[in-house]
């Protein structure tokens, strides 16, 4: 469940893990003066101590459910993340249930002010783990040529009104809109249109790539959909998810 964290009282989440509910991601964007500029409730107050209450809470249960915090990173908020990734460690860092993810901040609009041309995901990985917490692990997370969920037969989006998605980042696209769920439950696809996500378009390039069995070129099937472009990795990032891999002590065999 990708939620913002802020229903997620420890009686909701009580009730989310009796019907299995046991993957959650959380985005905490930096400290409580950062985050709460922008993730406002609508009487304009914050919503960091709320949501680091509620974690707090859920802290106190013995379940092994899991809780990604995610932190979305911009110019504006990279001098920052010593003290955000110093003040979960306080929190969370003891709790290996809680695990933090760094992502970039994406341009989905017409301001690039904030836009960091580089990848910082593993580079704030490594620096979270050398400050002493928990992180998701690089097979799981950075893995560059993984597979994306939208490319999945059993992964679905389902909107407030009812409509099916794929992906959550292209709402506003005819071919991302696949079906409705009624209100009895049943969920009608158009399966022409979810055989288009989840069909794999190989090329050339995929065909001589070591990593083929590994990502199917379905890294990202909306940039195969819309712009016809495959979404190739490079080999020097698969290095550097392979070095963060051993440091985080999870390479388990030896390749000779």
């Amino acid at each position: 469940m990708t939620t913002n964290g802020s229903l997620l009282t420890k009686k909701t989440y009580e009730k989310l893990h009796d019907i299995d509910v046991s993957l959650y991601q959380i985005t905490l964007d930096g400290t409580k003066e950062y985050h709460d500029r922008f993730r406002k409730f609508t009487n304009g107050k914050g919503s960091y101590n709320k949501i680091i209450n509620n974690l707090l809470s859920i802290k106190e249960t013995n379940n092994k459910d899991m809780f990604i915090l995610r932190t979305n990173v911009g110019a504006d908020n990279l001098d920052i993340m010593d003290e955000h990734i110093k003040i979960l460690v306080d929190l969370f860092g003891e709790d290996s249930r809680f695990m933090l993810s760094f992502h970039n901040i994406g341009n989905w609009g017409e301001n690039e002010s904030n836009i960091i041309r580089e990848s910082i995901s593993m580079k704030l990985q490594k620096k979270a783990i050398d400050l002493g917490a928990n992180v998701v692990p690089i097979i799981l997370s950075l893995s560059p040529g993984a597979t994306c969920y939208a490319a999945k037969l059993n992964s679905f989006v389902i909107g407030s009104d009812g409509k099916v998605y794929k992906c959550t980042v292209a709402l506003y696209e005819n071919v991302n809109n696949i079906g409705v769920l009624k209100e009895n439950g049943t969920m009608i696809l158009d399966s022409n249109k979810h055989k288009k996500w989840t069909t794999s378009s190989l090329n050339d390039n995929c065909l001589n790539c070591v990593l083929l069995p590994n990502c199917l070129n379905n890294q990202c099937p909306l940039n195969n959909l819309i712009k016809k472009e495959p979404c190739l990795v490079t080999t020097d990032k698969i290095k550097e998810a392979i070095k963060l891999l051993d440091y985080q002590n999870l390479i388990t065999y030896t390749v000779k």
